[in-house]
């Protein structure tokens, strides 16, 4: 769509949504706007009236009376109409504020229907931002631009009907003068929301600047530092652009309007010239010449207001259409969250920071992360980085220092972080039997599910009815018989979350095949979150979610 077809499209668009919501107030400004039309014609006929009595038969008392009540009409008609020019703004301003507030409502529910995810990214939010400027203030100018095209063009048919003198050519004199004027706004109307679109830019750039700025100081990564620098001067470019172009839009802004106020002066002076021509050469009355000059004067307002009505709804045009742009956008956005998010359990780590006592160094700074079922999620970094603390935060055995650990079910609401199966570094192994360290007596006891951990994990049959601490000692177990019996436990249970620190340490090459095999098959009925250094257990996964820390 372009801005000859938008221009009456919307302006039809906002009518039928005043006639729907607020028609009172709509009829009643199309009825200001009919007297307002028709007041204008009404003083120019009293005034004709008026000036033909008072220069023909000043000395007749009869006629002075006249002159009198004609002068007191006209000052009754001028102050009706500034009356309801009074009425018909009120009426317009607390329009456009219940069209304002309805925007206000659109960006409210927008907002409530965005997920998460889309409402935590920059982008999201300057979407948003520019959809509250168009709602609340280009939806209330398009109206204002609408009804006052719709008066100025009434009042220039009325002035027309009650006035034979105001010839074509003079018309047409009148439209050339004006002409240059709408030049002069289409490019600078240009110019404006060229410079609009590098000011957007501009705030994306200094947002992603910011993100990684963030970032850097995390991770402490010198090699960060480097798309941080750049994106650093593309911003001071685009900032610089931005104010430059400014200054070189008002230079122009200038002599364009300079320009077309020229060319109008000449037009108008042509006009002016055929105007007392056609008094001289058409014997025409001081009445006459009088109502010429008003209709000329009130024609002339009434076109460069209209033409300014119709170059402001061009200049709201291209906000207007980036509006469905901007909608698309953001049902798209939501659209692949849903395809995304509402098809899986998920956990939302938000904006989480953790410090060890009152240490000024956090261990955690600003982590933003989405887990999913379907995919292995693995926390990757150097030692210190935070991987073990970030899982003891998500299992809920640390609390962090600020932000929040969210689970979001399937159907998209939220909800308490169900039951987990967690291996830790650290974790223990009790005096019990084997079997009932893995199972941890949970019954019935699900047999084929415990031969297949045991079969995966390479644990030997002969060790399960043994008891851990009298029978059998550490001394007896080696660190990778522990390790796989620490993950048949997490494994064997039936939490819809399972959290390993370092699983693959200790063990051999083909446990971990098979491990990650099994892991596979669980993916999409449990979230599952692997802190490792095991790089080549992370490429064997194809499908795979990573965290850099």
């Amino acid at each position: 769509m372009n801005t000859l077809t938008a221009i009456p499209f919307y302006s039809f668009k906002i009518l039928k949504l005043c006639f729907k919501f607020y028609r009172y107030n709509l009829i009643g400004l199309i009825i200001l706007i009919i007297l307002q039309s028709i007041i204008p014609g009404c003083i120019l006929k009293v005034t004709e009236h008026l000036i033909n009595i008072v220069a023909s038969q000043i000395d007749d008392n009869m006629k002075s009376r006249q002159a009198f009540m004609l002068i007191l009409a006209q000052m009754v008609l001028l102050s009706s109409m500034s009356i309801i020019n009074n009425t018909y703004q009120y009426i317009l301003n607390n329009l456009n504020i219940r069209i304002s507030n309805m925007g206000s409502r659109n960006i409210i529910l927008q907002s409530s229907e965005i997920k998460l995810d889309l409402l935590e990214n920059s982008d999201a939010y300057d979407l948003m931002y520019q959809m509250r400027m168009i709602l609340e203030d280009k939806w209330p100018s398009m109206l204002s631009n609408v009804l006052g095209f719709i008066r100025s063009l009434a009042s220039i048919s009325i002035i027309f009907s009650l006035s034979n003198i105001l010839s074509f050519d003079i018309f047409l004199i009148i439209i050339l003068s004006v002409i240059p004027e709408i030049i002069s706004r289409l490019f600078n109307s240009k110019d404006i929301y060229k410079n609009y679109l590098n000011t957007i830019k501009s705030s994306r750039i200094i947002a992603s600047v910011m993100n990684l700025h963030q970032k850097s100081q995390v991770l402490r990564d010198y090699i960060t530092f480097k798309p941080f620098k750049i994106l650093l001067n593309i911003w001071q470019k685009n900032t610089d652009y931005v104010f430059e172009s400014t200054r070189a839009l008002g230079r122009r802004s200038m002599v364009r309007s300079i320009s077309a106020s020229a060319v109008a002066t000449i037009f108008l002076g042509i006009a002016s010239t055929l105007i007392i021509k056609r008094a001289i050469y058409h014997s025409v009355s001081i009445g006459e010449f009088s109502l010429l000059l008003g209709a000329i004067q009130q024609f002339q307002t009434q076109i460069s207001s209209l033409i300014n009505y119709i170059l402001s709804a061009a200049d709201t045009v291209p906000y207007l259409l980036r509006q469905k742009e901007i909608e698309n956008t953001i049902y798209k956005l939501n659209t692949e969250l849903d395809s995304i998010s509402h098809k899986t359990n998920s956990i939302a780590v938000a904006n989480v920071s953790f410090s060890y006592g009152e240490s000024l160094n956090p261990i955690l700074y600003n982590i933003d992360a989405r887990i999913e079922e379907g995919e292995i999620t693995y926390l990757i970094g150097k030692n210190g980085s935070g991987k073990t603390t970030l899982l003891k935060i998500i299992s809920q055995h640390l609390t962090p220092t600020t932000g929040g650990i969210f689970f979001k079910r399937k159907d998209g609401t939220n909800s308490t972080i169900p039951p987990i199966s967690v291996v830790y570094q650290d974790s223990i192994m009790y005096p019990l039997k084997i079997q009932e360290n893995i199972t941890l007596g949970a019954l019935p006891i699900n047999h084929s599910r415990l031969e297949n951990i045991i079969e995966t994990l390479n644990i030997p049959t002969n060790i399960l009815d043994k008891m851990y601490g009298r029978e059998l000692g550490e001394c007896d177990l080696s660190s990778g018989q522990i390790q796989k019996i620490l993950i048949a436990r997490a494994l064997y249970s039936e939490s819809k979350i399972l959290i390993l620190d370092e699983p693959t340490n200790h063990l051999d090459k083909l446990t971990k095949l098979n491990l990650l095999n099994y892991l596979k098959e669980l993916r999409d009925q449990k979230i599952i979150v692997i802190a490792t250094h095991d790089s080549e257990f992370i490429q064997s996964d194809s499908r795979r979610n990573i965290i850099n820390l």
